[in-house]
């Protein structure tokens, strides 16, 4: 949304069901990831064009934060109940 206009310049697409957790950018801007409310699954979108480029699922449970290490090589994603999931993010992303 543009702040000052109060426009909406573009809506983020949900795939699935759940309402967004979290959201975040990659340092180099050029993609997203997401977690969903009552999903397993962590999404990357394109953020230029917002279209979902892949889906990560892993069976720790349902997702409650995720984050991008500052120099954009790690990605990690947690639940309330404490586990946590890291992984490599692919250079091609």
């Amino acid at each position: 949304q543009d702040i000052n206009n109060r426009e909406v310049l573009k809506w983020i697409p949900k795939p699935g069901r759940g309402s967004f957790v979290d959201l975040v950018m990659h340092p180099n801007w050029k993609i997203m990831l997401s977690a969903h409310r009552g999903d397993k699954t962590v999404n990357v979108w394109d953020a230029n064009t917002l279209e979902l480029r892949t889906t990560f699922t892993w069976p720790i449970g349902k997702f409650s934060c995720i984050t991008i290490s500052p120099d954009g090589l790690l990605a990690a994603a947690g639940n309330a109940h404490g586990k946590v999931v890291v992984w490599d993010l692919d250079e091609d992303l």
